[in-house]
């Protein structure tokens, strides 16, 4: 049991509902969602030590995740000192200190606020944002869309493995330009009829050259790894920029590390698929 009679929940104690407002760590639903989801990303995170097991993380991701409820704030550091208190003030099953769970717990916060809707879209500076994040965020979604029509074109069929590997970068694209659009699509300019129309035009153009081209498995490998190396040489000129705020840069960050794991994955995948053809 926590102290003053409050209850631990994930290893982090459940603060007493505010005039009845939602509170996730109660929701049975939110709270497996959430330990579900950073139980399989932990590991690709910058922050994590090889050795370190899910339950030395798991109290920081349940303090950022409640963070986001419990606090109106717009920046993370007009919280970090209350919250770092915290973690020192009580007792988890974690015995890292708050220099080694910071990040994870940041981490869980922001993605706590997309998640509630107050996300980058509420930034004053959201629409300079918007505009620099959009060409990687209509990289991401072309590049779903296009595995996906080819996946369903190829002859003959990708093998089982083959596919449950295009399977799972199809996913994690979908989840990034997830996560980047509600920035993206903050932008409304001159520029946004032309860029829609583009878009229908790449895609009318992808779907006309499955008919006329051959689409086979090294088709979609050879597609699938252009694009995540053109993804990945976008994400350091982003990250570069001055002008971008911390918060899209702290996601972008965590976007390149795991798009660099998968990719590396896809290039064996895609040599051994060759010398076995």
């Amino acid at each position: 049991m926590a102290p003053d009679g409050h209850r631990l929940l994930g290893g982090h104690v459940e603060q007493p509902a505010a005039n009845g407002r939602y509170h996730p760590l109660r929701d049975g639903a939110a709270a497996v969602q959430e330990d579900a989801f950073w139980h399989d990303t932990y590991i690709h995170a910058p922050y994590y030590v090889t050795g370190r097991g899910y339950d030395q993380y798991r109290p920081a991701y349940a303090m950022g995740w409640q963070a986001a409820f419990d606090f109106k704030a717009s920046e993370f550091t007009q919280i970090e000192q209350e919250l770092e208190r915290r973690w020192e003030a009580h007792d988890t099953s974690s015995l890292l200190e708050w220099v080694q769970v910071r990040d994870a717990v940041y981490g869980a916060w922001l993605r706590a606020r997309q998640r509630q809707g107050r996300n980058m879209a509420v930034r004053a500076n959201d629409r300079q944002d918007g505009a620099l994040l959009r060409p990687l965020y209509r990289l991401q979604l072309h590049t779903a869309h296009d595995l996906t029509l080819l996946l369903g074109r190829a002859d003959p069929p990708p093998t089982a493995f083959v596919r449950q590997v295009v399977d799972r970068h199809l996913a994690m694209l979908q989840e990034f330009s997830g996560e980047l659009a509600p920035a993206a699509r903050s932008v409304r300019d001159w520029a946004d009829p032309l860029l829609r129309i583009g878009t229908s035009l790449h895609y009318g153009g992808t779907w006309l050259r499955s008919w006329v081209q051959e689409v086979n498995t090294e088709r979609v490998l050879q597609l699938c790894a252009e694009r995540e190396q053109q993804m990945l040489a976008l994400y350091p000129v982003l990250l570069a920029t001055v002008a971008l705020s911390p918060e899209p840069s702290s996601l972008l960050q965590r976007q390149q590390h795991r798009l660099q794991l998968h990719h590396a994955k896809l290039q064996w995948v895609r040599q051994h698929w060759m010398e076995r053809g």
